[in-house]
């Protein structure tokens, strides 16, 4: 089963929401998918702009064994690093390197 509803503003603005059940093997103990996104969309005569933003959920949903600190998904990049090379430095990224 899956549905959805938008709410769109003559100004421009607009929201909403869609939804699905998905297969729990999609993505392990998801129990669905949930899809919010919102954004503001207008025209300059013949040149159309869109601007949004979108956001994927889904409950209970996790990727088993997937490491959660940086090196383990990223050691390939630390060791092919040559500007500046990371030899010798920590593998903890966040002693250098800002995530956000």
């Amino acid at each position: 089963m899956q549905g959805g509803a938008d709410f769109a503003h003559a100004s421009g603005w607009y929201v909403g929401i869609w939804g699905s059940q998905i297969s729990g093997k999609a993505i392990q103990n998801a129990t669905g998918e949930i899809d919010l996104y919102g954004g503001y969309a207008t025209s300059f005569g013949d040149f159309g702009v869109d601007v949004g933003l979108l956001q994927f959920i889904f409950p209970g949903g996790r990727y088993t064994g997937t490491p959660t600190d940086c090196f383990a998904c990223h050691e390939a990049n630390y060791r092919g690093a040559t500007s500046p090379s990371h030899s010798g430095f920590p593998t903890a990224c966040g002693s250098c390197h800002s995530t956000s």
